[in-house]
């Protein structure tokens, strides 16, 4: 995989050059670095020259850049994709022009760069497509930064890393980026022209966004087609000899639910005036404080308490870390620390204490050290979000700022605190089946300290009931047993923090025990096993849900809406996989093991390419082609409305007319009058299931450019998409020129000879 540039380098050597995403982040290394001269690209200082991009300065170009036919309408094209470039070109984006040319003649003169963009794939890219486009053979080094204060800074600088230590994440990036490209725009474009209801309607396809949108519709179905049905359980009201009364439940969970009331009654027939030893446990039980954030962990959190978006949280949190110096990278997927951490625990300590919020909250003057926390092992790329080694000024930041940073702190300081213990006791009586009740007495607060009074305590407070003092063998006897009616519940429809949970965790609804043991997700080891990343899941949801007005909003939950549902509809009907979020999170599996070494990046976006061909292949032989471009078909339109006799038999049976494709008993399957924008007839339908394996090779030609392309049509048993069977389509652009044996003016320039309904 290469990109087509221009500007050949010039090497002179003579600065050292510090690319920056952004000039905020740019400026923050000047600060330290020691700043000579303030520019309006760059910035001089004492250890070299710091530069920043604005995020990304170069984009994918679009389809017409690699052939001249997609720049027209593209609806009319459908003939010429999938369009799979040999070479992807990268061009400058709207407004980046004199950034970019800005950076270019810094890198003319530079003996060495230092990537210092966010640590992770898409920030490896940001800095080394400009180098690439550029083309810049130099030196590189990477600052790998933690935080943006100015401890954290020095650390990175004093350890910077090389380039072979994270170029692979740039590979990773691109394959992403290129693959995302092939599927959004090659599929968006065949599902529109192909199942759209008109002109302006648009399928708009994504390699994530589809599986997510697939999630919410088949929730929203689950719930529509949920019939509640009633349960009993059993209420037992029970008294002792000291006068004691206890309230026990029978109350079976899941499939032994009790679903005949005559059975319950029964039961509570049974039960009553039934005198029994009361058998009481009771057991000391700890509770480690929760978990520190990790980017998903936060924005599920923030939609829990707050009803927060996903890209606000992640909105906010990016300004504790750019702006205000506050809080430590924020796109993690990790919720450990490393060992090295355990240093600044007094000072970040000290800073929290100073605030009047948290000055209340008990942390011991000796920290407790969990591995649980602390843990190199299980620390990847990034740790978890936690506030940094600066003095933070709550009065600098927006309401919204000031609360997840509380928040963070919090989580912070509950992990140098001791566990939360209580005790829990059980009571159970025998009367024909268990009557049981538990509860909750905190012994010692602990961590829960730290959340105090606020939102957050209600949300980590366990359900606390205190039951009656009663001794262990005490006889209880049933004075009265009530059956309660319930209801069994549909599934609760999606938030956003339980889409992200889902999102984050799929293995959980792969059934295949193969699939579920790849796919699943261990943040602890560092595996993502999701669909797709904490930098990108908060934009994906705003896409389904701003942009595309696939999913709307009531209150908290997610809701699909027609046009969401019509999309999935189809594209479960004829190209399943790209609505299969296994299928996304392999590809994951695949760009994780760009990043490993283990792949190439050309292999990976040649796997992509065949995939598409097979998709498109589908949908030529699957979905008929419009017939109009104000009358397009709908993927339901394969159901006949009526069947009319053709006199036309094959083996004995005769084809019927069922208005856009014919069909035969004689053979399984259905034969679109019309393929690739070509009517086809019943003949040449009849003679490629004579022509056995070989199949028959048609020229077919587009409507607007009139350009030719071939291609060989075979029935099979079973097509390699759906396995059903049909006509199979082997694509060609183009075909290379080759003797003819044929006299034949019927015979094509390759030396096929093309039977005369094929021509």
């Amino acid at each position: 995989m290469t990109e087509n540039n221009q500007n050949p380098r010039v090497h002179s050597g003579s600065i050292k050059v510090i690319l920056c995403e952004k000039p905020s982040q740019a400026r923050d290394i000047a600060r330290v670095l020691g700043v000579v001269k303030d520019g309006k690209t760059s910035i001089e200082t004492r250890d070299g020259t710091v530069t920043w991009a604005f995020g990304h300065l170069l984009e994918l170009a679009d389809f017409g850049s690699y052939d001249p036919v997609f720049k027209s309408s593209w609806r009319e094209h459908f003939d010429q994709l999938p369009c799979l470039p040999k070479e992807f070109v990268l061009n400058p984006k709207q407004n980046s022009q004199s950034q970019l040319t800005a950076v270019g003649s810094l890198l003319k003169m530079a003996r060495q760069v230092v990537i210092a963009t966010d640590p992770d794939r898409e920030g490896e890219m940001i800095a080394r497509e400009i180098l690439d486009y550029h083309h810049y053979n130099g030196p590189i080094l990477r600052l790998w930064l933690k935080g943006l204060d100015e401890v954290n800074i020095r650390k990175a600088l004093a350890a910077l890393r090389q380039d072979h230590e994270t170029k692979s994440l740039y590979h990773a990036a691109r394959a992403r980026s290129c693959a995302d490209w092939l599927v959004g725009l090659n599929m968006t474009r065949a599902l529109s022209v192909r199942c759209g209801t008109g002109d302006t309607t648009v399928l708009s396809i994504g390699r994530v966004q589809t599986p997510t949108l697939a999630l919410v519709v088949r929730r929203d179905r689950e719930i529509e087609a949920f019939r509640a049905r009633d349960y009993y359980e059993i209420v037992a009201e029970v008294s002792t000899p000291e006068a004691v009364d206890i309230v026990l439940r029978h109350a079976p969970r899941d499939e032994e639910r009790i679903f005949d009331r005559t059975k319950a009654e029964s039961i509570a027939q049974a039960a009553k005036d039934v005198t029994a030893p009361l058998d009481v446990t009771k057991t000391q039980e700890r509770k480690p404080p929760p978990k520190l954030f990790s980017l998903a962990g936060f924005q599920k959190t923030a939609n829990n308490r707050w009803g927060w978006s996903a890209a606000h949280a992640l909105e906010v949190v990016q300004a504790l870390y750019e702006r205000h110096k506050a809080t430590s990278y924020p796109r993690s997927d990790c919720p450990f620390l490393p060992d090295e951490q355990v240093a600044d625990v007094p000072k970040i300590v000290s800073n929290l204490q100073a605030l009047s919020e948290l000055a209340s909250i008990p942390v011991p003057s000796n920290p407790i050290i969990r591995r649980t926390v602390f843990n190199s092992a299980k620390v990847s790329a990034h740790h978890a979000i936690i506030p940094t080694t600066a003095r933070p000024n709550l009065t600098a930041m927006s309401c919204d700022e000031r609360k997840a940073f509380e928040l963070i702190a919090r989580h912070y300081l509950a992990s140098l605190m001791p566990d939360y213990e209580y005790e829990r006791t059980t009571i159970t009586l025998i009367a024909g089946v268990a009557f049981t009740a538990s509860g909750n007495v905190p012994q010692k607060m602990g961590w829960k300290a730290a959340f105090g009074s606020s939102e957050q305590a209600a949300e980590e407070k366990s359900e606390e009931s205190t039951l009656p003092s009663v001794a262990n063998g005490t006889p209880g006897t049933v004075n009265r047993a009530i059956v309660e009616t319930k209801q069994t519940q549909p599934p609760k429809r999606y938030t956003e923090a339980t889409l992200l949970a889902d999102m984050e965790s799929i293995a959980k609804l792969v059934t295949d025990p193969a699939k579920k043991a790849m796919l699943k997700a261990d943040p602890e080891l560092g595996k993502q096993g999701g669909i797709g990343t904490e930098a990108t899941r908060a934009e994906i949801l705003e896409t389904l849900i701003a942009r595309r007005g696939f999913i709307k909003k009531d209150k908290k939950n997610l809701v699909s809406t027609p046009s969401g549902r019509r999309l999935i509809e189809i594209v479960e009907a004829h190209l399943p996989a790209l609505a299969d979020p296994v299928e996304t999170a392999l590809w994951e599996e695949e760009l994780s093991a760009i990043v490993e070494g283990s792949k190439e990046t050309n292999a990976f976006i040649s796997e992509i390419g065949g995939r598409l061909q097979e998709y498109i292949s589908t949908l030529r032989c699957a979905v008929a082609a419009p017939a109009s471009k104000s009358t397009r078909n709908r993927a339901d339109q394969s159901v006949p409305i009526d069947r009319k006799p053709t006199g036309v038999i094959y083996k004995g049976k005769e084809f019927v007319d069922c208005g856009t494709y014919w069909r035969c008993e004689a053979v399984e399957g259905f034969f679109n009058k019309r393929l690739a924008q070509r009517d086809m007839k019943l003949s040449e339908y009849i003679a490629i299931l004579e022509s056995k394996k070989e199949g028959v090779l048609f020229r077919f030609s587009s409507s607007k450019t009139k350009k030719p392309y071939y291609a060989r049509l075979v029935y099979v048993r079973k097509t390699k998409f759906n396995g059903k069977p049909g006509i199979e389509m082997e694509f060609l652009k183009s075909i290379q020129p080759g003797p003819s044996n044929s006299n034949d003016p019927k015979a094509n320039k390759a030396g096929y000879q093309v039977p005369r309904h094929g021509v």
